[in-house]
């Protein structure tokens, strides 16, 4: 993913599923998945809205990367690129 130029690793974007493997591969067992992967979009743009709001506070081009990286969060939310769920584990006796 070449859009990635700051912020949080991109190793925090992982897949569900593959949280699940290592969630396996540690003993631990699945307990229920709450999928909010439609609501990624939406707290982007949210987030946009809000510094959009606070644009003066930034140089034009940190905004505008600030922006693009936004928007791209978004898209990849969109086309299922980036899940967001809640997912609850407990440890194999």
């Amino acid at each position: 993913m070449n859009w990635y130029t700051g912020g949080i690793h991109k190793v925090y974007f992982l897949h569900i599923d593959e949280y699940r493997k290592v969630a396996k591969e540690i003993g631990m067992y699945e307990v229920q998945v709450i999928e909010l992967t439609e609501n990624i979009s939406l707290n982007y743009l949210q987030l946009l809205q809000k510094n959009q709001a606070e644009e003066q506070l930034w140089s034009q081009e940190f905004f505008n990367k600030k922006k693009q990286r936004l928007l791209d969060c978004c898209e990849m939310g969109k086309s299922g690129l980036i899940q967001w769920g809640i997912l609850h584990y407990r440890k194999e006796s």
